[in-house]
């Protein structure tokens, strides 16, 4: 046991008594259970070099929030406390949170600190249940009674911030990433049944004969493939593709969407004309699938390049119409996937195989296939075939030198 432990029981109790003396008689139960609940997620070595005054003042500037936040609603707060006016101080900048519980939240926090380069000192968190009674006001937090809901609640120490406009700053983006973790959140369900019904739309192109249904049923595979926890879904939206006046316009259509992309300004209309040349000729190719990168990193879950899924829609004659988007990211769990386990993947893998002319069971064939298993599952269903072909041959040469 370390020495300094016996200390910290001593402290904690100092607190709870600090608790019993200042706070109102009705409102001392649930501020201790809010403190237990917030000590119980700190070392003892944060906690040792705290004295009982600013932690108290910690945990009741948190339930004062707490009180005063609207049932559900995300609330953030970010400030430096003073004795004179909040009666405790810190040498960080205070951040509280209050939100439902949902996903993503630490990691979603956490990277955009660093975005901000600020370090976190102290994160204190974890879902709390709240009782609240019929007129809206916390009864009991960790009771183990029913009819509770999960609260995340967190208490941040932060690099200080010497003015108002960093506080702000602070504030206002944590407010926006945490607002788009909600509508990721809120809208999952509703974006898996997009999928779904995307790939019923998908199995009745079978009736276009320009369609290879080598194609449809590959691409049935993997959607169905991402739908099965493969896939982070953050947005979608459904547009469509318009004929102008020596161009072509891929335009939303009225439906709302759903998650990141149900906020209007985060979808437009955009000319063919300015695409890429080879955006443009795959535009109109009776190729159901668009697979490719987002030009900035997500702010929710992960820092990657946001992963974007396009299912072209037509016509009865086999013309491109439109487009079904889906945003995210692939899961974790995919980068470790064997490539054979991956739709689209593995048979690019076996035509790429094919391709190099490599004798199957030969060391050539054998390191080919093992370069291509450890390659990033996103440049594998993203990158061209011949592109991936010459680079897996390269390196095969380069092993076979040495």
């Amino acid at each position: 046991m370390n020495a300094r432990e016996p200390l910290v029981p001593v402290l904690l109790e100092k607190v709870y008594n600090l608790i019993q003396d200042k706070v109102a008689a009705e409102h001392q139960k649930v501020v201790t259970q809010l403190a237990k609940h917030l000590f119980s997620h700190i070392s003892h070595d944060d906690l040792i070099s705290r004295n009982e005054s600013d932690l108290y003042g910690a945990v009741v500037s948190l339930w004062q929030h707490m009180k005063e936040t609207p049932h559900q609603e995300l609330s953030v707060r970010v400030f430096n406390p003073t004795l004179s006016r909040h009666g405790w101080q810190s040498t960080h900048t205070i951040v509280e949170i209050l939100l439902p519980d949902s996903p993503f939240l630490v990691d979603s926090i956490k990277m955009t600190l660093s975005r901000l380069g600020l370090s976190s000192h102290v994160m204190l968190h974890g879902p709390a249940q709240i009782n609240v009674n019929k007129q809206g006001k916390i009864e009991d937090i960790n009771a183990g009674k029913t009819g509770t809901e999960l609260l995340s609640v967190f208490h941040l120490e932060v690099d200080r911030l010497s003015n108002k406009a960093q506080m702000q700053e602070l504030e206002s983006e944590l407010f926006s990433v945490l607002g788009d973790v909600q509508a990721v959140v809120n809208d999952w369900q509703p974006m898996s049944k997009a999928l779904n019904d995307v790939v019923k739309q998908v199995k009745s192109l079978e009736k276009i004969k320009s369609i290879d249904n080598e194609h449809i049923q590959e691409a049935i595979d993997f959607l169905n493939w991402v739908g099965d926890h493969n896939f982070t879904f953050m947005g979608y939206k459904e547009y469509r593709l318009v004929d102008q006046k020596d161009d072509q316009l891929l335009e939303p259509t009225e439906e709302k969407g759903l998650g990141l992309l149900a906020d209007p300004s985060r979808v437009r209309a955009t000319k063919l004309s300015e695409f890429s040349e080879s955006a443009r000729n795959e535009a109109n190719k009776p190729y159901i699938l668009i697979l490719t990168k987002g030009n900035r990193p997500s702010r929710i879950h992960r820092p990657a390049y946001n992963d974007y899924i396009g299912v072209k829609t037509f016509d009865k004659n086999g013309k491109v119409i439109g487009e079904h988007r889906f945003t995210g990211l692939y899961t974790s769990a995919v980068y470790n996937q064997s490539v054979e386990r991956i739709p689209l993947v593995r048979n690019k893998v076996a035509r790429i195989l094919e391709s190099s002319a490599y004798l199957n069971g030969s060391y050539a064939f054998k390191a080919l296939h093992n370069i291509l298993e450890t390659y990033p599952r996103d440049e594998l269903l993203q990158a061209d075939e011949e592109e991936l072909l010459q680079t897996g041959i390269g390196v095969v040469r380069c092993r076979i030198a040495i």
